[in-house]
């Protein structure tokens, strides 16, 4: 499959259980995500989420949607082997857009990793460790329910070119 569309994606996180809480990819985020239902063919996803740390239940959390609009724009933007980092694919709009993020990396075709980005100044170049980014992995599944990581080669660079915007590039 070298392309994805919003009713894959619906369908990938419809095959998870609903009777189970999820956690963020990202390990300081505390909070749990539950999905509540599914609306076919493209959504909207209905979830809740909460902290119990922060004393909240999942009776208190309200239930709120992830919108066909936001999934299609993610099925727009995967690539089979191509890191994409969620928070800009969105532009830091959208605030369920790491449970998006989250609840695909526990289906089996997606991963999690943090490919390196290229520091450039005047002197030196150098490659960090990068932010967290969704990787599609369509022939390697891993189990149903669980996250993730995996290590990649790639490195991201951001190009600016004269008379055009910042361009993120995935190098390997």
């Amino acid at each position: 499959m070298s392309k994805i569309t919003a009713n894959n994606l619906v369908y990938f996180i419809d095959e998870l259980p609903k009777n189970l809480t999820y956690n963020y990819i990202h390990q300081k985020n505390k909070g749990l995500i539950r999905i509540v239902g599914v609306d076919f063919p493209e959504g909207p996803i209905r979830i809740k989420r909460w902290t119990p740390s922060n004393g909240k239940s999942e009776i208190m959390a309200s239930e709120e949607s992830i919108s066909s609009q936001m999934i299609w724009r993610i099925a727009n933007a995967l690539k089979p082997n191509l890191p994409i980092n969620v928070d800009r694919l969105f532009g830091g709009s959208y605030n369920t857009r790491s449970v998006l993020e989250s609840l695909l990396a526990h289906t089996p075709q997606f991963y999690y990793c943090y490919p390196g980005r290229i520091e450039n100044n005047t002197f030196n170049i150098n490659v960090r460790k990068g932010h967290k980014y969704l990787l599609w992995l369509p022939n390697q599944p891993h189990n149903l329910g669980e996250i993730v990581e995996t290590k990649t080669e790639q490195v991201i660079s951001r190009i600016s070119h004269e008379g055009e915007k910042n361009t993120w590039i995935s190098q390997t």
